[in-house]
């Protein structure tokens, strides 16, 4: 449980409770993440929504835990000099899901650009239901749109991904 002691021996966390930014339960999360870490990381959770900052903070005291003092600024150095941070903590965190939703952006991209044709996967790959979403307006439209999902359907590196 936090305490009022923790939260007054960390102003920044108390900052951002005040402000809003994360709530007493991502707090007891972010005790974890020593300040000198974390100080370095707020002004990438001002740019962050509520439960964004609650991910964020998750995942940062999950990658960091068990870490030396070392290799923790090293890594937290890795995810600032990032474009988007919290897609780089992400990456970190789940590689596995990462390298997927990779391939799967790579593979609709090669076979549906510009067909007019979307492949979704379920979230986080989980579950084995694709969705497919076109439309059309005419017999021959339907027609090239069928054969877009023919070549999908012959794509061996999708059925790596079911």
């Amino acid at each position: 449980m936090t305490s009022a002691e923790d939260l007054l021996r960390r102003p920044d966390l108390r900052r951002l409770v005040r402000n809003g930014k994360i709530d007493l339960a991502t707090t007891r999360r972010a005790l974890a993440i020593p300040p000198e870490i974390f100080g370095r990381f707020e002004a990438v959770l001002e740019e962050l929504s509520f439960s964004q900052a609650r991910i964020f903070l998750t995942q940062l005291g999950e990658a960091l835990a068990g870490k030396s003092p070392e290799e923790a600024r090293a890594l937290a150095q890795r995810i600032l000099a990032a474009r988007r941070p919290e897609e780089e903590l992400a990456a970190i965190r789940m590689p596995e899901l990462t390298e997927m939703e990779k391939s799967f952006g790579e593979i609709t991209g090669r076979l549906l650009r510009g067909t007019g044709v979307s492949l979704k996967a379920p979230p986080c790959f989980e579950g084995g239901r694709f969705t497919v979403e076109f439309g059309f307006a005419s017999a021959q439209e339907l027609s090239r749109k069928i054969r877009a999902l023919e070549k999908l359907a012959a794509e061996k590196g999708l059925y790596e991904l079911l």
